[in-house]
């Protein structure tokens, strides 16, 4: 296979110029701007806070249930003082 003088110079010069316009873009583009920073407030509750919560609600459910326990037991014995 034969390559001709002229295909070479020309394939030379094609990668020369294509070289030279992708280092003259470089002064050409624009700066990349950082994004601007998100800011963001939590809104919700903590996996601690939740369970600190979840414990306070069953200490009131066992506080509630002990004291209609206590009423009960009270108005037992107010039947059982009124049966005598």
């Amino acid at each position: 296979m034969v390559v001709e003088r002229r295909y070479l110079v020309i394939a030379a010069g094609l990668h020369l110029l294509l070289f030279a316009l992708l280092f003259v873009s470089a002064f050409f583009h624009r700066k990349i701007e950082t994004p601007p920073v998100i800011e963001a407030v939590l809104v919700g509750e903590t996996y601690e806070q939740a369970q600190e919560r979840e414990r306070e609600e069953q200490r009131k459910r066992q506080e509630e249930e002990r004291q209609q326990r206590l009423e009960q037991e009270r108005l037992e014995q107010q039947k059982l003082e009124e049966q005598r």
